[in-house]
């Protein structure tokens, strides 16, 4: 039914027949509540995934041609090397690629990433080839820091520390 009350149309029909109504109802709040929560999620996600970029691949590494050009000068030098092993695997290096004990690696502060460098122990003349991966060491009087397994092939192990001497690979 339909009624006339001083100008205003006074509609009289069960809820049931205008179904959109209760639609409506419920719709006006989930709509901007799933927008809020989308823009929270699209926040968070954004900061977090900030903390997880890594180099995709090897070629992605800037090198400093500067650096590049006097180390291509001096093909030896002579040092400290130390090594680090269980404490850092797993971690992430300087280059974005995390850190394998096991791995023929090294960190040293100059050489570009990828540089392949021979170390010889100057102890007892072993010698082995490693890829620069990591930046360091970073105490004072050391030149490289060797991997695990590295360290391992010049026997350097039980000493720690030992002199060495650094060659440029050409390749």
């Amino acid at each position: 039914m339909v009624y006339f009350y001083h100008n205003l149309v006074i509609l009289e029909e069960p809820i049931s027949t205008r179904p959109y109504i209760a639609h409506l109802n419920k719709n006006c709040m989930i709509l901007p509540l799933t927008f809020f929560f989308s823009i929270i999620l699209c926040l968070f996600l954004n900061c977090s995934a900030s903390n997880n970029i890594r180099p995709s691949s090897k070629n992605s590494v800037k090198v400093n041609t500067k650096t590049s050009k006097s180390i291509q000068k001096q093909h030896k030098s002579e040092g400290v090397a130390s090594y680090y092993g269980r404490k850092f695997h797993g971690r992430t290096t300087a280059s974005g690629e995390p850190y394998n004990m096991y791995a023929m690696t090294a960190a040293h502060n100059t050489f570009p990433f990828n540089t392949k460098i021979k170390v010889t122990n100057l102890e007892n003349g072993k010698s082995v080839i490693v890829r620069i991966n990591d930046r360091g060491p970073s105490i004072k009087g050391r030149i490289i820091d060797l991997s695990y397994k590295a360290a391992k092939r010049i026997d350097m192990i039980e000493k720690g520390t030992v002199q060495v001497v650094l060659e440029l690979v050409k390749e």
